[in-house]
């Protein structure tokens, strides 16, 4: 079997290939329409690939409209701060519609006018996939991980509760792009949720992920998740066909190949951090370990200042080892 190669122009890179500040790519209607456009050219003249437009991605939709509040920084990504100082005033909090919240009507609004420009149907609003433990996280803060020893039947309908507050999201973003809300592949991030030990992760997580996958019909159930550690991966089995660690520190390749049920689907990683400071050379004996791992598919994510030699470098190995029999 080939290993396919995902190389992805992240929205930072789109930015900064269009020299337009992150900041202003996120909230501006004008800038968000010139990085859609140019950086496909940039992309293309540079690299010979072909990318569509696309809007920077904004995870966290459905936490501000539960309270949350978030900062956007001129040139990195936006930081969300925590709203729920007592973990039982989520009770008292009033049912919103996900874009009741002025920021996100804004959102609405520049993907309306930047998808027409193009045509339509070209580019999604980005509302944001948090799993419902992520989404506790960022929006009580790390003393989620406190509530969960202490009052542990309230945390568990915290975590409820946020199950279908993400399924009410989910719905009103299939209904605004006119997607199917049943029957259609699913992606979750749950980065945090491998903070909890296997048997918890059991009890506390994949309740959730079952009740999203199934209450959407879900076609393919994507996870991706970058703190979960060798005893965690068995545990995906029947819930989980397409695992992501992207950068996640505790796993190696072979972790992955040993410990991911069989016939699970799932990718590895150049890492993306070595995309900037390691030679054309190192990047592909990188690859060439995912390969021999037996990694059915490598992602390289580029972010801003990669150099264009080791994109192409990335490029070439990831065509070379797609086109094997």
């Amino acid at each position: 079997m080939p290993t396919t190669c995902q190389l992805v122009i992240s929205g930072e890179a789109r930015a900064w290939y269009a020299d337009v500040p992150l900041r202003e790519y996120f909230l501006d209607m004008e800038a968000a329409y010139e990085v859609a456009v140019r950086s496909q050219e940039v992309v293309r003249d540079r690299f010979g690939l072909e990318i569509g437009p696309a809007l920077m991605g904004f995870s966290y939709g459905g936490q501000l409209c539960l309270g949350a509040e978030v900062e956007f920084l001129e040139n990195g990504n936006p930081m969300i701060h925590p709203c729920l100082d007592r973990l039982e005033d989520f009770r008292a909090w009033e049912p919103r519609h996900p874009f009741d919240h002025p920021l996100m009507r804004q959102f609405v609004e520049i993907w309306r006018e930047v998808d027409g420009r193009l045509g339509g149907g070209k580019v999604e609003l980005s509302f944001g996939n948090e799993a419902p433990f992520t989404a506790a996280l960022l929006l009580r803060g790390p003393e989620f991980l406190i509530d969960l020893e202490e009052t542990p039947a309230l945390a568990r309908e915290f975590l409820d509760f946020l199950t279908e507050h993400w399924l009410i999201c989910h719905r009103a973003c299939c209904d605004l792009m006119g997607k199917p809300f049943i029957g259609a592949s699913v992606w979750l991030a749950d980065d945090f949720s491998g903070f909890l030990r296997p048997q918890a992760f059991r009890e506390l997580i994949l309740p959730s992920y079952r009740r999203i996958y199934e209450t959407t019909q879900a076609s393919y159930r994507v996870l991706h998740s970058e703190l979960l550690r060798p005893e965690h991966l068995p545990l995906l089995a029947g819930v989980v066909d397409y695992f992501d660690p992207h950068v996640d520190q505790y796993l190696t390749v072979d972790d992955m190949r040993a410990g991911l049920p069989a016939g699970m689907d799932w990718e590895w990683r150049i890492i993306t951090s070595h995309l900037n400071i390691c030679s054309p050379a190192e990047l592909r004996a990188e690859y060439e370990e995912g390969v021999r791992g037996g990694a059915p598919r490598i992602k390289a994510v580029v972010m801003p200042e990669v150099p264009d030699e080791n994109v192409l470098a990335v490029k070439e190995i990831g065509e070379r080892h797609s086109a094997r029999d």
